[in-house]
């Protein structure tokens, strides 16, 4: 009786990949064929071995019961690696070009949606209902734009659809419907994407009336969803220019160093702050922003003191090799060293490991080139620190930072 029972409940737990999307072993023929004699559409998986986020979808999105809720009644749910076997056939007829795509097709083969990059599963399969929609799914779209006469309206969603299969075609056709917009339709909620996408940045046509539209924009739109998208672009885009990342399709420095003062954000004068370090370091003046540093870092934490030298290294990193480097700016860097030393070994009594970290990744941003004396007044500084928390994750995150300056102690003593 109690073996019974405990199949009885073994029989009741379905396991997780019993409950999710079921993906067929079929080939791309047979699945046609199986969609057809049971009245379904092909759901298509388009990844390959190497992908991250398909391996996201396949592990932690389509197991799911809901998802397999979904799925499975409606599609014949098939997935191929789209650089073996058939997969590279099918990536040429789909023109897939980016993983993971996610294909609707018909039983007769013809594609009706593309669904490029994952998400999670309420977000995911929001898409795959667009691609099921009969007048927005992407194969409906296609066909109205080719015949012409599509409002601006139903452009809008033919070009919302694109940018989740096409981006080329997407920007062709965000293009030619800023174009028919009025000036009033561009600061409407409606059209906002039409501004806030990757393409965006100083010098396009939408970009440029945002900024001579923001306070129609933000009455609109709302005001923190426009905030939003302004400072988080140029924090990156200023970042860029920190770190040294920054290539030749980047907005130019002067411009954006204009355009920054007359955005009146919430976090305004972060942006402001930012904009001149990345100034200085686009026009490598090392003595400036070595001067800058040293008058303001006692004031600073070691999170902004780490900002501040990721900068100067930045200097050297956004070279790329054209040797217009300041011929002073390592022995810059060995001076900002030995003040951050001090300053770690002023703070010592009342800085927590996690902090103490901050200022280590700070030295690696200035070269990190310290004297005998001097790296070993920061080891001793530093182990005053960890002592107080000797069994914490930070802690051994300082001691792997540390080992370098222990190895080059350790080196001349011999």
């Amino acid at each position: 009786m109690r073996l019974l029972i405990v199949i009885c409940m073994l029989l009741q737990l379905p396991t997780f990949g019993q409950e999710g999307t079921k993906f067929r072993e079929l080939t791309f023929k047979e699945a046609l064929a199986a969609a057809k004699k049971e009245g379904k559409l092909v759901f298509v998986d388009c990844y390959t071995s190497w992908c991250g986020p398909c391996r996201d979808m396949a592990e932690k999105v389509f197991p799911q019961k809901e998802a397999g809720d979904y799925f499975n009644p409606r599609f014949v749910c098939v997935k191929y690696d789209m650089e073996k076997g058939e997969g590279e056939e099918l990536a040429k007829r789909f023109e897939v070009r980016a993983y993971p795509t996610f294909l609707i097709v018909r039983p007769d083969g013809t594609a009706q949606h593309k669904i490029v990059g994952g998400s999670d599963l309420k977000a995911f399969i929001a898409q795959v209902e667009e691609g099921l929609d009969e007048k927005k799914n992407l194969l409906f779209l296609n066909e109205a734009y080719e015949r012409g006469g599509m409002d601006t309206h139903q452009l809008m969603a033919y070009y919302s659809a694109l940018t989740k299969a096409e981006e080329e075609r997407a920007d062709q056709v965000r293009s030619e419907l800023w174009k028919k917009l009025t000036e009033q339709e561009k600061t409407t909620a409606e059209y906002w994407s039409l501004i806030a996408n990757e393409t965006s940045q100083p010098g396009t046509p939408e970009f440029d009336f945002m900024l001579g539209h923001l306070a129609e924009l933000r009455q609109n739109v709302g005001r923190e969803r426009v905030d939003e998208f302004v400072t988080t672009y140029y924090l990156d885009v200023l970042g860029n220019y920190i770190l040294g990342y920054a290539d030749k399709e980047a907005p130019a420095i002067d411009v954006l160093e204009r355009q920054v003062p007359t955005l009146g954000v919430k976090r305004q004068k972060e942006l402001e702050r930012t904009a001149e370090l990345a100034g200085l370091v686009a026009r490598q003046e090392a003595d400036k922003l070595a001067a800058l540093i040293e008058e303001r870092m006692n004031g600073w934490n070691g999170g902004t003191l780490r900002t501040y030298a990721f900068g100067f290294r930045g200097i050297a990193w956004g070279d790329k090799g054209k040797g217009t480097v300041p011929a002073n700016y390592k022995e810059l860097g060995k001076r900002l060293a030995a003040l951050t030393v001090g300053k770690v070994e002023a703070e010592a009594d009342t800085m927590t490991t996690a902090e103490l970290r901050e200022y280590l990744l700070a030295l690696s941003g200035f070269g990190g080139e310290l004297d005998d004396p001097t790296c070993q007044r920061l080891v001793n500084a530093a182990e005053k620190v960890t002592a107080r928390e000797p069994d914490s994750q930070a802690t051994e995150d300082v001691e792997y930072d540390l080992q370098e300056f222990r190895k080059q102690l350790n080196k001349n003593k011999q």
